[in-house]
């Protein structure tokens, strides 16, 4: 039996109805950029569509009534890519614009807005470019069990948690609760401000690397004309800190934002989809929400706690390879919290810290 008749069969046994072509979608996208990565020597071909699959599993869910009616019985490779709707779907769910799930949509595009930006700046977004943290990992792990880790975890798990983050928009169009309520407003709120922050920390990062390659250049010498230049005014005004020669040699960027958190960027990348995530229960009428099983309340949660889980690991992975670089950053490490109070997969490690530097702050006082 070929491989779309026995998809079609686990689909139609297990899988709700809209949750088909979202499904088939991650599949189909955990293939291409498996096949590409081994094409290009390059794992890092998932990366490029961080920036933007979110936001198409939201634009489904939230724009259903625009999509196509589709049997289940084409099960063609039109419907791996083309947005559908089975044509057996009827009711609110398909038929009609949901107000809360348009708020979210508009919300993730303005937060893919800024993670494009910041992936275009960074470079991220040229097929040639490769987190470093793989090459790192590399020269630790025999290559069997890297490509194995490329297949699972980097090809098809990513996508599969960036399928996930299109839940809450699929929770919110099947809620009949009202809207707007004073919560929506602030939700979209606290999820600007959010981004705000992430956008803040995001430009003090490219400023203090701008600073820190200008006096590298500086100091080793290299002609005026091939050097890259420092201009304060040519970074947006929350990321322009009066830097020093000890920033630049310190190798690590420590101030602004980064003198709270370590990874404020990461805190609110965080805290942006735990907000996303919770959106959906104000579509659940209080008397029933009081009353849900922890086992629906994981459901609900289980985009932020995901992506949580992804951050904290990768953040660990992360900062011992700058603690191996930087000889300050480990008292780095014990000064600042990883993501802060704010950051929800740092609440535990954060604020203790946080706490255990003050204390002996004032014991020294």
């Amino acid at each position: 039996m070929s491989p779309l008749p026995v998809a079609k069969s686990f689909l139609e046994a297990y899988v709700p109805p809209l949750l088909h072509y979202p499904l088939k979608l991650s599949l189909s996208s955990s293939v291409c950029v498996y096949v590409a990565s081994l094409l290009t020597s390059n794992v890092s071909q998932v990366d490029r569509l961080w920036t933007v699959l979110p936001t198409v599993y939201t634009a489904y869910f939230a724009l259903l009534p625009l999509w196509p009616r589709m049997s289940e019985s084409e099960t063609n490779i039109k419907s791996w890519i083309i947005p559908f709707v089975p044509d057996d779907m009827t009711g609110p769910a398909v038929d009609e614009f949901h107000p809360r799930a348009l708020m979210i949509l508009a919300l993730v595009t303005t937060w893919m807005l800024r993670l494009t930006y910041n992936a275009w700046r960074r470079g991220i977004l040229s097929p040639s470019d490769e987190d470093y943290r793989w090459a790192v990992l590399r020269t630790k792990i025999h290559p069997i069990l890297f490509q194995l880790l490329n297949l699972t975890f980097i090809s098809f798990i990513q996508n599969f948690i960036l399928a996930l983050l299109g839940l809450p928009t699929y929770l919110s169009v099947l809620g009949q609760d009202t809207f707007p309520q004073y919560t929506d407003y602030a939700i979209a709120l606290s999820a600007l401000t959010i981004l705000g922050i992430e956008f803040t920390s995001d430009n003090q990062q490219n400023a203090y690397h701008a600073w820190k390659y200008a006096v590298q250049a500086r100091d080793n010498d290299i002609s005026e004309t091939a050097a890259p230049k420092y201009r304060a005014a040519d970074h947006w005004i929350g990321a322009r800190l009066n830097w020093t020669e000890q920033d630049a040699k310190l190798g690590f960027l420590r101030r602004g934002l980064w003198a709270y958190s370590r990874h404020p960027n990461f805190a609110a990348e965080q805290s942006f989809w735990w907000v996303i995530t919770l959106t959906p229960l104000l579509a659940i009428p209080a008397e029933v929400r009081d009353h849900m099983s922890w086992k629906l309340l994981a459901v609900y949660a289980a985009p932020a706690v995901v992506l949580s889980s992804l951050f904290l690991g990768s953040t660990i992975f992360t900062e011992s390879i700058s603690a191996s670089k930087y000889p300050e950053y480990k008292q780095y490490q014990e000064e600042v919290p990883m993501f802060g109070p704010f950051g929800i997969s740092g609440f535990r490690t954060g604020p203790l810290r946080w706490a255990k530097r003050k204390y002996i702050q004032k014991k020294k006082d």
